[in-house]
């Protein structure tokens, strides 16, 4: 029989390594997309992506759910 095990963890750490921002912008011109690149303002529209990290440690699980996998 297979299981499907999760388990929910109070804390974790480590370290991010890099990422990227990514996202579709919906603007009214290429001109409104420079715009909001210059002032900065693009990062408010993007997602974070994290590529890379390390972990050093995390919390032991109080609980383990699990559900069967056919």
């Amino acid at each position: 029989m297979k299981f499907n095990v999760t388990a929910d963890l109070d804390w974790v750490s480590g370290h991010l390594r890099y990422g990227h921002l990514e996202g579709i912008v919906d603007v009214g011109s290429e001109e409104e997309l420079d715009a909001l690149i210059e002032s900065g303002d693009i990062k408010h529209y993007l997602d974070l992506v994290v590529d890379d990290y390390e972990v050093d440690d995390y919390a032991d699980p109080e609980k383990y759910e699990f559900t069967r996998v056919d």
